[in-house]
């Protein structure tokens, strides 16, 4: 009903506006006063509805405006650019795609170690020193043992899909893989290698003393819960790149076979992008790093003995602390957009603009609709 009255009287004023303008033209100044004297009556009559509505929309505003903030400062961007460099004893991650090591300097290996063990096999190719090679393991049982000589591992490629956890401990390294294939090939020489067939077959002995390497390949089917270990020492720098990963954790089952994990974090530091955030990170403490997209990924052996992991992408969500108490270091959209000088630029004209339309808004409310 206020309504009604209100559009009736911008209206009349109108109207009446238009015949004062016309009665000026004729020099009649007495009608002009009594249209004029009109319409300010009227005006303050209907002033009360005027900032009745003035007012409602002033709280549908504001309302809008606190809305936008409270959420703005309580809802999680869905992204996070991250740097991450940390020594960890242990890594878990999963392969997003097929990937195989790149070999690092001039020994053009992976892994130059001087005893090497790998199970459940599938496959064992030695046409060199193997009779009747390749040796094809029923159910994937068959195992290499490699101890005292030089033994290059200059490929391994590991398919899409694939649950890896791999962990240091001294000078051995654990290569643990789950629920994918995976094909190795080593280069051999002066060393003693027990093949094991499985299916309880005899082992088969070898003994590799010539100075030119021997080429012996493995491959493994994909396997389910039990894993394919291969196990190595080495005191060679070794660096594994390009690790396409789409999980990644740092922690190990303790004790072993418990279903226990723990942190398995010692030192490191992470950035997040958007915010320029740096946080130290402390021995023990958790950190996962959910739905990462890595563009680098790499690990290498640390000064320290343990693996040191670089990692740069983003991800999903960045949680840090103790177990039962992860803190979210994943930035708000307010403390995404308070760092970000191109959008605080942007929303400074975007309230500029408002402004000048809830100007406009106000004036509308004062004279009244266009009459087309």
């Amino acid at each position: 009903m206020a309504s009604n009255r209100l559009q009736w009287f911008y209206a009349e004023r109108a109207r009446r506006f238009q015949e004062a303008a016309q009665k000026l033209e004729h020099n009649d100044v007495g009608a002009v006063k009594q249209y004029l004297e009109w319409a300010d009556a009227a005006a303050k009559l209907f002033a009360p509805a005027q900032h009745a509505a003035l007012r409602k929309w002033a709280l549908i505003v504001t309302g809008a405006a606190v809305l936008l903030v409270g959420l703005a400062w309580t809802l999680r961007i869905g992204f996070t650019h991250v740097a991450l460099e940390v020594t960890t004893e242990n890594v878990r991650f999963m392969l997003q795609e097929e990937w195989s090591c790149n070999p690092l300097g001039q020994t053009g290996a992976c892994f130059v170690a001087d005893k090497l063990s790998v199970d459940n096999l599938a496959r064992i190719e030695a046409p060199g020193v193997l009779p009747g090679s390749p040796l094809n393991a029923a159910e994937g049982t068959a195992a290499l043992d490699m101890r005292e000589g030089e033994i290059s591992v200059t490929n391994l490629r590991i398919a899409a899909g694939a649950e890896i956890e791999f962990g240091i401990q001294g000078k051995e390294l654990q290569l643990f893989v789950k629920k994918a294939a995976i094909t190795g090939v080593l280069q051999v020489q002066q060393a003693g290698v027990t093949i094991e067939p499985g299916a309880d077959r005899e082992p088969i002995p070898l003994d590799i003393a010539a100075e030119i390497p021997e080429t012996i390949t493995f491959a493994a089917a994909p396997t389910g819960a039990v894993p394919v270990l291969l196990t190595l020492t080495t005191s060679a720098v070794w660096r594994l790149r390009g690790i396409p990963a789409q999980t990644l954790d740092f922690v190990t089952e303790y004790p072993p076979t418990s279903g226990h994990f723990v942190s398995a974090l010692r030192t490191g530091q992470i950035t997040l992008r958007e915010t320029n955030l740096n946080k130290e990170l402390r021995d023990g403490e958790y950190l996962t790093l959910q739905s990462p997209a890595a563009r680098r990924l790499e690990m290498t052996k640390a000064d320290t003995g343990n693996i040191k992991v670089v990692f740069e992408g983003s991800a999903r969500r960045i949680l840090i602390g103790a177990k039962d108490f992860m803190e979210d270091l994943t930035p708000t959209y307010f403390e995404y957009i308070a760092r970000q000088k191109r959008l605080t630029v942007f929303w400074s004209a975007v309230v500029l603009v408002g402004g000048l339309i809830w100007k406009i808004r106000i004036l509308d409310f004062l004279i009244g609709p266009k009459q087309k």
